[in-house]
This record gives C-alpha cells, structure tokens and sequence, in this order.
C-alpha cells in the first residue's frame, strides 16, 4: 500500500498539518519526518520516471515549501545522496554557481578529515608486539603524535 504522491499545492498543508511549533521543518519533530516523506516520494517517482524526474521530486518536497525548507532540504539530500551517491545529482550538477570552488573546498574538507583520523587521540593504541599472541614485526606500536586541530582550509580561493 504504497501512498499517492501528493500534488505539490497540497503539500505546503501537509508541512503545516505536521508541524510541531507551526513552521515545519524547524524541530527535530518533524524535519526529518518531512525528509523522509520527500525520500519516499522521489524513490516512487524514481521507479515510474527516472532519476531526474525523482530529483525534481525530492527537491519539490524535501526543499520547496512553506516550511523550514533549508533543514529539510539537507537532510533529504542527504538521504538520497547517501543512497545513490553523485550519480544521483550527475545531471544537475554541472550548472552549480562557483562549482570549481565548492569541489576545490570539498577536495580540502576531505584531506583535513584524513588528516584528522590519522591522528585521532581516540583511536585504540596498538598493543606492544609482547602482548600479541602471534608477534608480527611489520605491526606499527608507536602511536603518532596527535597535531591539534586547525582550521587552515582557504575559504578565498
């Protein structure tokens, strides 16, 4: 019993309906219910139209509305995002204002992220070889030293 897709008119009163404080989207109620919704929606048109016509969906109802639009609109991309990855957004993406930046400012993000887990303070330290049961010599048992975090990614370029 896979619900209707709603028309897009009807939606901005749905979001209302739905809504904990009146403006929807803007709680940890129902942004996410929303985003969902909007997942769901654009996965049933993906099925019938493809996907450009279920990004245009899930913009419409995740991203377009009356409501707290910039909340849910993240985290249905997100979702659809995390499920199709860039292939997902292949045909939109080429028309993106200051697309060399942002990917330049991706490409920094993600080497910073390296960075930071290579020298995680958390991590679990490698126990010495002398408490291994199969001692192996290529096994690394110093731990790095841990660099504090700073945030050095250029934003001018």
């Amino acid at each position: 019993n896979t619900p209707e897709i709603p028309s897009y008119s009807n939606h901005d009163n749905f979001v209302t309906e739905v809504s904990y404080s009146g403006w929807g989207g803007s709680s940890g109620h129902d942004a996410p219910m929303l985003a969902y919704d909007a997942v769901l929606y654009a996965l049933q048109v993906r099925e019938k139209e493809g996907a450009l016509k279920a990004w245009e969906s899930l913009c419409a109802f995740g991203m377009f509305h009356c409501g707290d639009s910039d909340s849910t609109g993240i985290i249905s991309a997100a979702i659809w995002g995390a499920m199709f990855g860039f292939e997902a957004y292949k045909t939109n993406y080429n028309k993106i204002e200051y697309k060399e930046h942002l990917f330049k400012l991706g490409e920094q993000l993600y080497k910073k992220s390296e960075e930071l887990l290579t020298n995680d303070p958390l991590a679990p330290a490698t126990p010495a070889p002398d408490k291994l049961e199969d001692s192996d010599p290529n096994i690394k048992t110093d731990t790095p030293p841990v660099d504090k975090p700073t945030a050095d990614i250029d934003t001018n370029t």
